[in-house]
């Protein structure tokens, strides 16, 4: 299995544009969740990593029932922190592909990500 590489500022883009293929709708529903907004508002106490861990389910759910829209993106990301071939990735192992998708959700930089992206909604 790839190991990937750590996420930095430029993947912000690639992150950026693929959020805005599947829609932002469908994350803005993620963080308008009760369970979501009560711990952000702190009527919930929960960890920040436990909040991150639950809007990180919701994002890989949205993620995979959105990938035919940013089927290119994805690998052209998923290249770029795995070191995989492009060409490589539409041929890659079913499991392997999913593991991938999961090494990415389950990285600190991007629950970092959501988790600042959940401070602007506040």
């Amino acid at each position: 299995m790839a190991q990937m590489r750590k996420l930095v500022a430029k993947d912000i883009f690639s992150m950026c544009s693929i959020i805005n293929k599947i829609g932002i709708d469908k994350f803005r529903q993620t963080f308008n969740k009760p369970e979501v907004k009560n711990a952000i508002s702190g009527k919930t106490k929960v960890s920040e990593n436990e909040l991150g861990m639950t809007v990180i389910i919701d994002v890989l759910d949205i993620l995979i029932g959105s990938i035919p829209k940013c089927e290119q993106d994805l690998y052209v990301f998923l290249s770029s922190l795995s070191g995989i071939p492009e060409k490589d990735m539409p041929n890659l192992d079913f499991n392997e592909f999913f593991d991938l998708l999961e090494q990415l959700v389950k990285k600190e930089e991007f629950k970092d990500f959501f988790s600042r992206a959940l401070k602007l909604l506040k």
